[in-house]
């Protein structure tokens, strides 16, 4: 297929990647009454934000395809 890029606004959500702990957030995740979704992720880091307001951008390639290439750093510096 096609490549594709999809812009997308989220609803208030907060990702935590795998140095990430409950702590690490400034409310109180555990509160019954917290309007936030949390959810943990496989990457690295700490605490991401996304929510309204913030346009995500989220590429969908076929790396192994030209013009592209199955090569992290390069695909890294080519979004940059």
């Amino acid at each position: 297929g096609e490549d594709s890029l999809l812009l997308l606004e989220h609803a208030s959500v907060y990702t935590l990647g795998r140095r990430a702990t409950l702590a690490n957030l400034r409310f109180d995740a555990t509160a019954t009454d917290c309007p936030h979704a949390i959810h943990r992720v496989e990457r690295g880091g700490e605490v991401t934000w996304h929510g309204p307001g913030q346009l995500v951008g989220y590429p969908i390639l076929d790396l192994t395809r030209e013009p592209h290439r199955k090569d992290l750093n390069w695909y890294l510096r080519q979004i940059e």
